[in-house]
């Protein structure tokens, strides 16, 4: 059965983007009926619908509307808006159901409480709603926003009694064979997976979807679709495929800012306007944790340190040519304070044209934020590529694998920026360069060749 229905929705799938493919394969398996979606989910999404032609819609509608084509029961929940559904002919069903049902045990459920934000009345009425449906074999999907808020990632023993209840309710629904079997899919939205509880991110019945940041084709279809529809200025010459290849990092809902801010002043969008607000909307997204390093000058402004000049240029020469194969991973930038190591990173930056971005602190006190900040610009690195990633002082800020007295979060810090650099999928796209006087005091970890 799974079988078929994937042979029969294959050419619907394959139109889709690949994190939309990977969720519908997962769904079309019926392995799994909790579904944890992250990452760019703030953001427009575009959907395909004819031969470059796109539409582009918020995660709710996507979800509902694309994947799952507003049929059956789709029920939306959130801490502040309480139960939702896709439809007014479902919201009123479920109404009509429970009122009826509760009206039989004890005098009635009034509206208030069927829709609660309460997530004890919420999740006890929209069960006892999934349960009753499942024999009309309808597909149901409920879509949780703001996960966060309900497990968020901090130990169980620090839960509050409706955290807990929360926590093992999503447990048993992604457990509950009746569920899995009645085709009853349970969504999670979230913008960092780590900020949910590990109890649920690594549950194997658990399955993670991210959404990344758009890249230059997306952006240039909504540069495409604003353009068709006159809200877009552009200076002489300047087209919307250079304008999509300059715009890395930004997300959908960043380039409709910086386009309709543009268009409300009567100003032209030029090369000089599309740096300055890229640089002012990436640095405002990460929060404080990147800074932009402007590079204004490039290799034939430095003096001296002619071999490293040379390798430097050789790179330039390859990344310009498109050979990144042979470029490394990184490089460490060591030497005494004041002989110009950070000027020489941001020479190579100009010398090639690419951006250059330095992490700040993003290390904090409350357990899990610091995992969660350190993704986000992970994430936002990964989208603006190519870029060079400048740390200066590494040996102090990247630490090391044996740090203790924080509940092991310096060790994930670690281990997770030591995978990232070391992931060879971003040779040449993400150039690390490491700065310190103390090169004896970085890890081995680091140092090694296929990292710096």
């Amino acid at each position: 059965m799974a079988e078929q229905l994937i042979l029969k929705n294959l050419p619907f799938i394959k139109i889709l983007p690949l994190w939309a493919q990977e969720l519908s394969y997962k769904y079309c398996s019926q392995t799994a009926n909790l579904y944890i979606v992250h990452g760019n989910i703030r953001d427009f999404l575009p959907h395909k619908m004819k031969e470059n032609v796109f539409n582009f819609v918020k995660i709710q509608d996507y979800i509902a509307d694309v994947l799952f084509g507003n049929r059956d029961i789709i029920a939306f929940y959130d801490r502040s808006s309480g139960v939702n559904f896709c439809t007014e002919e479902m919201r009123s069903d479920y109404l009509r159901v429970m009122s009826a049902r509760a009206g039989a045990r004890n005098g009635g459920a009034g509206e208030d409480e069927l829709l609660s934000i309460d997530p004890y009345k919420s999740f006890k009425h929209l069960e006892a709603y999934f349960h009753s449906s499942i024999p009309s074999n309808k597909r149901i999907v409920l879509i949780i926003d703001y996960a966060e808020t309900l497990i968020p990632n901090t130990d169980v023993s620090r839960y509050s009694e409706e955290e807990r209840f929360c926590l093992v309710t999503l447990n048993r629904w992604a457990n509950d064979p009746i569920f899995t079997q009645g085709d009853v899919s349970i969504i999670l939205l979230t913008e960092n997976l780590a900020d949910l509880t590990l109890r649920i991110v690594r549950s194997p019945s658990t399955i993670k979807v991210a959404i990344p940041i758009p890249d230059e084709k997306v952006r240039e279809s909504f540069l495409n679709f604003l353009n068709g529809k006159e809200k877009i200025l552009l200076e002489k010459g300047l087209g919307t495929d250079e304008t999509a290849k300059i715009t890395g990092g930004l997300n959908l809902i960043n380039l409709n800012q910086l386009v309709a801010e543009s268009f409300q002043e009567g100003r032209v969008i030029n090369l000089e306007y599309l740096r300055r607000r890229k640089k002012e909307i990436i640095e405002a997204e990460a929060v404080g944790l990147l800074e932009f390093i402007e590079c204004e000058h490039d290799l034939g402004m430095v003096s001296g340190h002619d071999f490293v000049k040379k390798r430097f240029k050789n790179a330039a020469r390859a990344i310009k040519q498109g050979r990144l194969d042979v470029l490394p991973m990184g490089y460490l930038m060591s030497g005494p304070v004041g002989t110009g190591k950070s000027f020489m990173v941001t020479a190579f930056a100009g010398e090639i044209g690419i951006p250059i971005v330095k992490f700040r602190n993003f290390r904090s006190k409350w357990q899990g934020v610091t995992e969660a900040n350190l993704e986000k610009i992970l994430n936002i690195c990964k989208a603006m590529a190519p870029v060079g990633v400048m740390i200066d002082e590494a040996d102090a800020f990247l630490g090391n694998r044996n740090q203790d007295g924080d509940s092991g979060t310096s060790n994930r810090i670690f281990a997770q920026i030591a995978s990232f650099m070391g992931n060879t999928e971003y040779r040449g796209k993400i150039i690390w360069f490491l700065i310190t006087c103390r090169p004896d005091l970085l890890p081995i970890d680091l140092k090694r060749q296929g990292r710096a």
